[in-house]
């Protein structure tokens, strides 16, 4: 091997991270081994993509690349680069496809860590092992697609497929555990009940009915909380940076009921609806449906007239002028 050639162990590192956080996933024996399965298991999807990263070039793997120093990288001595801007040089760089809703399922693991890592430990096992497998299937992909392991040793490609193997665990359990359902979910949608993704295990499996249970991990909340962590996971909208940012929050009011619990989606749940998390709503609308006023900016139904989008409060009250 040339003495210029540079062996970080990147991603044997960061597969046994994963490997390691496998085991009290599957058989959890108390929460304070499932603490540090997430956090080895978010740290083993970081180092993972650094690898891809650093495989495009060393310097990207330093978060300020200005400052990129062959030196600082050999002696480890350097600001490593950030989650977020992992994703963006992935992309724009690297050119890895991550979908929307891939990033959404490795935030969401990261999210976890970072709850756990600020002493918030409320964890739903359904959940973790649901999210734990969709993710790696995410995580496995990208490697298939973007990690030539004729590069690595033996001990590295030996781990990965340690990986694969545990996580058939997973995929069983999942699919048992989906199969007991479906033919609920089958009858709701059969009643014209909308059946969404559940925020916490990220199962297709959480009706908008009175129960508003999630039949797979069962996940239940008010109408409110439930909307705000399916805009923040599924959705990956982060309400409160997009306001500070200038923008508005994508939760509006229900013309119908009055709360706020309306929002617009457009994702392999809803196409293109207006859709009220209110359980004792639940209304839905087309996109073309529905049209902000004016005048007061509300949303109404309904479509402009000569041009014009007017609420029925508003036009009352230019009458009355």
């Amino acid at each position: 091997m040339s003495k210029d050639v540079i062996k970080l162990d990147l991603l044997e590192n960061g597969l046994d991270f994963i490997d390691s956080s496998l085991n009290p996933i599957l058989e959890p024996k108390n929460q304070h081994e499932l603490k540090y399965s997430i956090l080895h298991l978010s740290a083993g999807i970081e180092l993972v993509l650094k690898e891809i990263l650093k495989n495009k070039h060393w310097s990207f793997i330093f978060e300020d690349i200005n400052k990129a120093n062959y030196e600082k990288l050999k002696s480890g001595d350097f600001i490593s680069v950030s989650f977020d801007t992992i994703i963006l040089r992935l992309r724009n760089i690297a050119e890895v496809d991550i979908s929307e809703k891939s990033e959404s399922l490795i935030r969401n693991i990261r999210k976890r860590r970072n709850k756990i890592e600020h002493f918030i430990l409320e964890e739903n096992e359904e959940a973790i092992k649901s999210t734990v497998s969709k993710v790696l299937h995410v995580i496995f992909e990208i490697i298939d697609d973007y990690i030539d392991f004729e590069e690595y040793s033996r001990k590295t490609k030996d781990i990965y497929d340690e990986i694969k193997v545990k996580c058939l665990n997973f995929d069983r359990y999942s699919r048992l555990k989906y199969a007991k359902i479906k033919d609920v979910i089958e009858i709701l949608k059969n009643n014209r009940i909308r059946v969404i993704t559940c925020p916490e295990c990220f199962q297709k499996a959480f009706p908008l009915n009175e129960d508003y249970t999630c039949l797979f991990c069962g996940y239940t909340d008010t109408s409110e909380n439930v909307l705000d962590l399916y805009v923040e996971k599924v959705m990956n909208i982060c309400i409160m940076a997009d306001i500070m940012d200038g923008g508005e929050s994508p939760i509006c009011e229900c013309p119908e009921c009055g709360q706020e619990t309306l929002i617009f989606i457009d994702n392999e749940d809803v196409n293109k609806k207006y859709i009220c998390f209110n359980m004792l709503c639940q209304s839905e609308q087309n996109e073309e449906e529905m049209s902000y006023c004016n005048d007061c900016g509300s949303l109404y139904y309904g479509s402009a007239v000569e041009g014009i989008n007017l609420c029925s409060d508003c036009i009352q009250s230019r009458m009355d002028e």
